[in-house]
């Protein structure tokens, strides 16, 4: 909705077709940076490292030049990066710090304990979701333009009003969040490299 409405003059069938690339994109990571974490037995420290990444793209697709299909291309791709990225933290994050909480003594062998704190990390990210969005559309600087339609006979048409917004502050915020998503686990993924790494 946001990129129909950014600019890029993109048709409601061109933004489903972004959506599909992003969650291509994230099938494509679930699996990738899932089996990546699980080989080399840091999963902490690889979705650090992928959050990390993400901030790159994401960053990028506020600055690019609005309009003409070249962008498109790039923001294409850029969506893909995206999804590639944040899919595996998103998904598999929780059970990985469930699995680090289960170890601390406090938590250690008490089922209901462990079962209350995953719900917990899901509960705060859901809570996140839901401010972002909030965020997103405080921070997207939409606006009303009148745009003329063209009649029948050459002349003018119907006057009609479409809405335009200014994404770069709202890529600016997300690019942001995984910066600090990333500090966020950047202690537990240099403990994962020190101890190195589970099951070693």
């Amino acid at each position: 909705t946001l990129l129909s409405s950014g600019g890029w003059g993109l048709s409601t069938k061109q933004s489903n077709f972004f959506a599909m690339l992003f969650d291509l994109g994230c099938i494509a990571g679930s699996i990738s940076v899932g089996a990546l974490a699980s080989w080399t037995r840091r999963p902490i420290f690889v979705y650090t490292l992928s959050i990390l990444a993400s901030a790159v793209p994401t960053y990028l697709m506020g600055i690019l030049p609005e309009g003409g299909g070249g962008e498109l291309g790039v923001t294409g791709l850029f969506l893909v990066l995206v999804g590639f990225l944040l899919s595996a933290p998103q998904y598999l994050l929780v059970t990985s710090v469930a699995q680090d909480l289960g170890q601390s003594h406090g938590l250690k062998g008490n089922a209901r304990a462990m079962a209350t704190m995953t719900g917990v990390i899901d509960g705060i990210g859901s809570l996140g979701a839901a401010i972002v969005q909030v965020l997103v559309g405080h921070l997207a600087s939409c606006s009303r333009v009148e745009s003329e339609g063209q009649g029948g006979g050459g002349g003018q048409g119907e006057v009609g009003t479409t809405t335009t917004c200014d994404l770069l502050n709202v890529f600016n915020m997300l690019a942001c969040g995984s910066l600090v998503g990333a500090l966020a686990l950047s202690r537990l993924a240099w403990r994962e490299m020190r101890s190195g790494g589970r099951g070693r």
